[in-house]
C-alpha cells in the first residue's frame, strides 16, 4: 500500500502557502477530509448493502445506520471496522482510517493544536500509517506538509475506487 507517484508529483511541484483563511491549516484539512472519508465509505458500504438486499436504498441505509441516534455506523472508526469485516478494505486501510479518525478527534477537540510538523503527537499519527511507512522511500525530500497532503489524497483516491 504505497502512495501513487502522480499524487507525490502533484504535491512535490505545488507551491503551498499557509493561509489565514484555514485553507492549509492542518486542523481544517483533517476535519474536512474526515467528513469526506465518511461520505465515501458510507456510499461504498451502502452499495454493498443494496447489492445484497434490493429492498435497501442508500437513503434508507444512511438514515438507519449513519444518522440515527447511536447509529451503528455513525463515525469513521465504526465504518472502517465494518468495511474491513465485509472485505471492502484491507487491514492497512482500516488502520490508516482509524489513525486519521484519531487525528480528526485531536483537532476537533483542540483546533489550536499546531500544524502537523509542529506537534509531536499529531505527526506521530501521520507517520504511524501504513501509507507513510510503505511509501517512505518515495516520500524522501518532501516536507511534513506535503507528506501529509499526499497521505490525505491517497486515502481519498483509494476510497473513491471502492466497489
Amino acid at each position: 500500500m504505497t502512495i501513487r507517484q502522480e499524487i507525490i508529483d502533484r504535491w512535490k511541484g505545488q507551491f503551498v502557502i499557509m493561509s489565514s483563511s484555514g485553507q492549509f491549516e492542518h486542523w481544517a484539512l483533517t476535519i474536512r477530509n474526515a467528513f469526506e472519508y465518511e461520505a465515501l465509505l458510507s456510499e461504498a458500504l451502502s452499495r454493498f448493502f443494496v447489492s445484497r438486499n434490493p429492498a435497501v436504498s442508500h437513503e434508507r441505509a444512511f438514515n438507519d445506520l449513519y444518522e440515527s441516534p447511536g447509529g451503528v455506523l455513525s463515525n469513521l472508526n465504526k465504518m472502517a471496522d465494518v468495511a474491513f469485516y465485509l472485505g471492502l478494505i484491507g487491514e492497512p486501510m482500516r488502520h490508516d482510517l482509524k489513525k486519521f479518525a484519531g487525528l480528526r478527534n485531536i483537532y476537533a477537540h483542540n483546533p489550536k493544536r499546531g500544524q502537523v510538523e509542529k506537534d509531536t503527537e499529531v505527526f506521530k499519527r501521520v507517520t504511524d500509517t501504513y501509507l507513510f511507512n510503505e511509501s517512505r522511500d518515495v516520500l524522501k525530500g518532501l516536507d511534513p506538509q506535503r507528506l501529509f497532503l499526499c497521505i490525505i489524497d491517497e486515502i481519498k483516491a483509494r476510497l473513491r475506487e471502492l466497489p
